[in-house]
């Protein structure tokens, strides 16, 4: 039995668009995506979903805004435990 293999899109080729995903710079080998949240929105589960939708397998963000309430954490290589601030 063959599995099936999700088609990959960009937002803008998707209907299912949830809030405001839209491509903002596509140089060689990366593209950038603008994803924006508004009041209420969970930024972590967002984000997953955004990436699990449109394939993202590698990235990083950086954000600017405001939030209500965040967790911030840290890795510790020694330890090898991640640490947070509550």
């Amino acid at each position: 039995m063959a599995q099936d293999t999700p088609r990959c899109v960009s937002p803008a080729e998707s209907a299912q668009t949830k809030g405001a995903a839209q491509l903002i710079g596509n140089g060689p080998g990366a593209k950038q995506y603008a994803v924006v949240f508004t009041t209420g929105d969970e930024v972590y589960s967002g984000l997953m979903e955004f990436a699990n939708e449109y394939c993202v397998t590698s990235g990083h963000f950086t954000a600017i805004g405001a939030l209500s309430r965040a967790v911030l954490a840290w890795f510790d290589p020694q330890k090898k435990l991640y640490g947070e601030n509550l």
